[in-house]
């Protein structure tokens, strides 16, 4: 189970439960603080409405970013995991009922221009997907009931904005001069 295993990279640092007879199932926890020794924050909060009492539903943010949603519209998960062999950045991605799905990304991915995202099989990574990261957020179709996994595509481009502010030269590349109008000695 890829949500349990990514919890028990952090420490529970407080643990808060429903008040007696208020829980909306059996079980009387309402939201749990976790942290890991890098600081990252991990908030797992039980969702009030509740598909059945056999599955709890909850949401679960890491730095407050939403990785996990499951309630009573949809059960999906952008979980990120750092491999224990190399230490290559991962995200795992699952939709129990298909569809896309628009996630948040922490800063260190927000950055990308892209990413990749493989569907996951008995024989290893298949299908390549490059998916644009806009806005520091990426979009992902997925199949029901498939596991996914994405990787760190390329960094995004910074352009230079204030290439050549504060030098002695205004207009280095002489982009401030309409067509036909000439240099003046004054602007050097």
């Amino acid at each position: 189970n890829v949500p349990t295993k990514f919890l028990q990279h952090y420490q529970v640092i407080d643990w808060e439960n429903y008040p007696a007879g208020q829980s909306p199932v059996g079980n009387t926890e309402k939201q749990i603080t976790l942290k890991n020794a890098e600081g990252d924050i991990v908030v797992v909060t039980r969702n009030e409405a509740q598909r059945s009492d056999i599955e709890i539903e909850r949401t679960i943010t890491l730095n407050g970013k939403v990785v996990l949603n499951t309630d009573t519209t949809e059960s999906v998960y952008l979980l990120p995991w750092i491999d224990n062999q190399d230490g290559t950045e991962k995200l795992y991605h699952w939709n129990l009922d298909g569809g896309t799905t628009t996630w948040e990304l922490q800063p260190d991915w927000a950055a990308l221009q892209n990413v990749y995202v493989y569907k996951l099989t008995d024989q290893g990574r298949v299908e390549e997907q490059i998916v644009p990261v806009e806005n520091g957020s990426v979009t992902l179709t997925a199949a029901a009931s498939t596991a996914y996994v994405v990787v760190k595509g390329e960094q995004a481009k910074e352009l230079v904005a204030d290439f050549g502010e504060m030098d002695y030269v205004v207009d280095p590349g002489f982009n401030g001069y309409a067509d036909g109008e000439k240099l003046d000695g004054a602007d050097w």
